[in-house]
């Protein structure tokens, strides 16, 4: 495997962007869950161009880690308009983190989302895998379930936490979350598109998920390892380079 980036690169990786954002968005109710494989399984399955990247488990091994991720999309707005178009949906995404030698960021393996528009944009415009789909929440005083129907069937019951806090540097936590630039092939060229928002405030949550979220990979017993809880951020998305 080559070698990580040094912690300079995800700390520059954070700096807001000159130029305008194509679009701005509302994350909400993030739950990020996260579990470890071996590196050459996802390597194999990266285009030509990125990279695995890799953080020690428990035992001190460098492993490639998938990232299992339920939300809501809210108070979406294209860059030339000021209003806020009336759109809000789902998503749940399936990602790895993977760098070019230079950039720390995203890639998706599977992105499902209840919108069409959303999903088609999504497709044509950033080359993103996104997938329509039946997907449900229910919001408690102190919880919120996610449920997914077609094509990947999942329910996640997740206790919010009390304390938010940021993450520091050179931990797994920052090296999962702190992510600013996504990765995508577009007409069978790899392309990258920055992120920007405030440094996640996250805290640990309470979570029942069902197993299988990671089976569209071939892990239908895999399980996270980590859970974490990010309540609200506010995200700009600048154009593909």
């Amino acid at each position: 495997m080559e070698p990580v980036l040094s912690i300079e690169s995800y700390l520059n990786a954070r700096e807001r962007p000159a130029g305008q954002a194509w679009m701005r968005m509302r994350w909400r109710d993030l739950l990020f869950a996260h579990a470890a494989v071996e590196p050459e399984f996802i390597q194999e399955r990266l285009p030509a161009g990125l990279m695995v990247d890799t953080w020690p488990d428990e035992t001190g091994r460098p492993m490639a880690w998938l990232g299992w991720v339920p939300f809501r999309m809210e108070e979406i707005r294209l860059a030339p308009f000021k209003c806020v178009m009336n759109h809000r949906f789902l998503e749940t995404n399936l990602r790895t983190y993977v760098h070019d030698g230079r950039r720390p960021g995203v890639w998706f393996f599977h992105l499902d989302a209840n919108h069409r528009l959303a999903v088609w944009a999504a497709r044509t415009v950033y080359g993103l895998p996104y997938s329509l789909a039946k997907l449900d929440w229910d919001p408690l005083p102190n919880q919120v379930e996610y449920r997914g129907a077609e094509p990947r069937p999942y329910e996640a019951c997740i206790e919010r936490p009390l304390g938010l806090d940021r993450l520091p540097p050179g931990t797994v936590e920052f090296f999962w979350l702190e992510r600013y630039w996504l990765f995508s092939q577009l007409r069978g060229r790899l392309r990258a598109a920055r992120i920007w928002h405030a440094p996640y405030r996250v805290g640990v949550p309470r979570v029942s998920v069902q197993p299988g979220i990671f089976a569209p990979l071939g892990f239908p017993s895999l399980l996270p390892t980590h859970f974490h809880f990010a309540a609200d951020v506010r995200v700009r998305v600048y154009p593909l380079e």
